[in-house]
């Protein structure tokens, strides 16, 4: 292959993977605040294929840190959000939704928490096709945004099923943390019932929020509350939160999920259930059977054939995995979730 033809195909190449992300879109919008008493900004994701058709989405609210502004996670250099999100919606690993990024600058959580949703929230209500329940919710945020998010998404837990903190937690001592621990201790079964996924991400030792991460961490789980943590390199940094909104996009709006059928004259073949399960998810066929389990990444980690009943996936840790049932008759790809 010459050189020159080496540079077309990559070119090509280039411009096919443009156009297979080209139909989503990051905007700029303005909205009236009252609780700032002025007119502010916000970057919004909408997915590809919003312009042409009705339907409903749901809605993931992403924080900035300090310093940092509406646009960061925007940035190419800085968050990337589009590329990252594009690529989880293009490759099945996210569900399509609109993406908003407000501009907090070093709001104090509490205040954040009534932008947030006394006009954020019913700003894109009012002007996005976003579903308006608590599991089409999601919110997260790094550094000073994740103690934002701590605030909206604890006190206001009746609003937001997922949510995310990236390299960030309460200041040990302080009086926050001492505030939500004397709340957590009278709410936190509460939330625990209400949250489908809470994700805690930090950047290793080296992350100069770790130490604070690791302890709020604690206080959630001392109160009953599910905590899923994940550790990347990259320290206190977008090395490290990119990876952070790779690894939590999977898991948003993903609870209570129904089977998908690649044949639907064949429905009553085979069947998984409860889902979402918190033992055992028992498979059961009037037929021998095969299945096969796999992580969201796609890592096969149970297989085995059965017939009738047969109660797999019982040592699997939280989170949502991929499931594969196979009959002479019928075959069943799904999704399926651990609590």
């Amino acid at each position: 292959m010459s050189i020159l033809h080496k540079a077309f195909v990559s070119l090509v190449s280039i411009v096919t993977a443009f156009e297979s992300f080209a139909a989503s879109s990051m905007i700029e919008v303005s909205y009236s605040s009252k609780t700032m008493n002025g007119t502010r900004k916000l970057m919004v994701y909408l997915p590809d294929g919003y312009a042409n058709n009705t339907v409903q989405y749901p809605t993931f609210y992403l924080m900035h840190g300090g310093g940092q502004r509406y646009y960061t996670w925007a940035n190419t250099n800085d968050g990337n959000a589009k590329a990252i999100i594009d690529q989880a919606i293009s490759s099945g690993k996210a569900k399509p939704m609109i993406v908003v990024m407000p501009d907090v600058p070093d709001f104090a959580p509490d205040l954040f928490t009534r932008e947030l949703v006394n006009d954020v929230i019913p700003f894109v209500e009012k002007t996005y096709r976003a579903k308006t329940d608590k599991d089409s919710r999601a919110l997260a945020g790094l550094s000073w945004g994740g103690l934002q998010v701590l605030d909206a998404g604890l006190y206001r837990y009746d609003l937001f099923g997922y949510m995310g903190v990236f390299s960030s937690g309460w200041f040990i001592g302080d009086n926050v943390y001492n505030v939500m621990k004397t709340y957590l201790a009278a709410n936190g079964s509460k939330i625990q019932k209400s949250m489908r996924y809470l994700y805690y991400g930090q950047g290793g030792t080296g992350d100069i929020a770790y130490n604070n991460g690791r302890e709020t961490m604690k206080v959630l789980r001392d109160n009953g509350i599910t905590v899923n943590y994940w550790e990347h390199t990259g320290a206190h940094s977008f090395v490290c939160w990119r990876q952070d909104l790779r690894d939590f996009l999977p898991f948003l709006f993903q609870y209570g999920l129904t089977t998908s059928l690649e044949d639907e004259q064949q429905a009553q073949a085979i069947q998984a259930y409860p889902n979402p399960f918190t033992e055992s998810l028992m498979i059961q066929s009037n037929e021998a059977f095969h299945y096969q389990l796999f992580s969201m990444d796609g890592q096969e980690i149970e297989v085995g054939n059965g017939h009738g009943q047969q109660a797999i996936g019982n040592s699997l840790g939280k989170g949502i995995y991929l499931l594969k049932l196979e009959t002479e008759a019928a075959q069943k790809s799904m999704k399926v979730v651990k609590r």
